[in-house]
């Protein structure tokens, strides 16, 4: 049996594949938008990653030099107030 199909149903079949590919297209164009917007989010992301690490890095930076000049002016008083003891003690000793 030999089933011939009508114009009017290849013209029907032919616009539903038409449909379908407009909407492939429209989700594709979609998928492509949101990638996009994606993308840019990420990139935003990672900028403030980076400025944040930068920040984090200088007040790294200002920590070790604050404590180079408490060091530089602790050690010298402890240092007075360990001989100022030792003295004391050796004074008590005679």
């Amino acid at each position: 049996m030999n089933q011939q199909t009508s114009p009017d149903d290849l013209a029907s079949l032919l616009r539903e594949m038409l449909r379908n590919q407009v909407k492939s297209i429209a989700l594709q164009s979609e998928a492509i938008e949101l990638g996009r917007q994606q993308l840019a989010l990420a990139e935003s992301q990672m900028a403030r990653a980076r400025a944040l690490a930068d920040e984090s890095v200088q007040l790294q930076r200002v920590s070790v030099q604050a404590q180079r000049k408490v060091g530089r002016l602790l050690y010298p008083a402890l240092v007075i107030v360990v001989a100022a003891v030792v003295y004391q003690f050796s004074s008590l000793m005679k």
